[in-house]
């Protein structure tokens, strides 16, 4: 069983899509927390992540690699996830 967002998915297809989508967007949804939404020291804003505050710092950032094509990091770990 794969546990996303507190839901419990059986193997399969649907459940390793749900967790591609899952890891790409916790990897890449570093925002401002919205307004009223105070956070700890120490942590950050992660809407994809349950409750919000990660202590996780922010893993990628975009531009960070580019590679001979012209491609970025992101756009390659988007594309294997599909």
């Amino acid at each position: 069983m794969v546990v996303l967002y507190g839901h419990y998915f059986p193997p399969g297809v649907l459940a390793e899509r749900c967790l591609q989508d899952y890891l790409f967007s916790l990897l890449t949804g570093y925002v401002d927390p919205p307004a009223g939404v105070e956070l700890r020291d120490g942590m950050n804003y992660n809407p994809y992540f349950p409750g919000g505050a990660i202590s996780m710092p922010r893993p990628l950032f975009d531009d960070l690699v580019e590679y001979d094509d012209g491609m970025c990091f992101l756009s390659i770990l988007r594309s294997a996830c599909a």
